[in-house]
């Protein structure tokens, strides 16, 4: 009786995982076909209440998902509507965005691909009230190719019990290509 009962638990616990992790299409998963290609790493260093920094992690998983699903109608619903995004490079530009703008363009160079993600690494977050900066490197790839790369800098807000980015700072690699 005792294996079968650790059998039904484990089966349990698992059934679990996949319902919380929930179901990723093909397009969005790696080269093993059950891991994501688009990822953020553990953070490196964090500041401020356990809870916030947990719930500022699913906030970027779900940013990502969007953005490897090629969602950017409701992607850019991860900014608040006032939200300021700036482009910085190696180049002296300075290129400053609203987030429809941002997402009209990537929106744009992704009917063109088959697949597109981003990873974040070297992520360090930091919390205090309803206030939060995640900062990270990040690499961005279309159908499988790395093709950008750089470092990104958000300011978050908590408004209704939800995160949302208030302004991304970002800096583009030399020869990372456009935007």
């Amino acid at each position: 009786m005792r294996p079968l009962r650790e059998k039904f638990v484990r089966i349990a616990v698992y059934a679990t995982c996949i319902g919380l992790c929930g179901f990723q299409p093909p397009s969005a998963q790696g080269q093993s076909g059950g891991t994501p290609a688009w990822r953020q790493e553990a953070p490196r260093s964090t500041r401020g209440p356990r809870a916030a920094t947990e719930e500022i992690r699913a906030f970027f998983d779900h940013y990502l998902r969007l953005h490897a699903s090629k969602d950017m109608d409701a992607w850019v619903k991860t900014f608040l509507p006032e939200a300021v995004c700036v482009r910085t490079g190696d180049d002296g530009k300075v290129i400053v965005y609203r987030a429809a703008e941002l997402a009209a363009s990537i929106a744009e160079e992704a009917k063109k691909l088959d697949s597109q993600h981003e990873t974040l690494e070297d992520v360090r977050i930091e919390a205090e009230g309803d206030a939060a900066v995640y900062s990270t490197r990040w690499r961005l790839f279309h159908n499988g190719k790395e093709i950008r790369s750089g470092r990104a800098f958000f300011s978050l807000v908590r408004r209704d019990g939800s995160w949302r980015i208030a302004a991304l700072v970002w800096y583009r690699a030399a020869g990372s290509g456009a935007r």
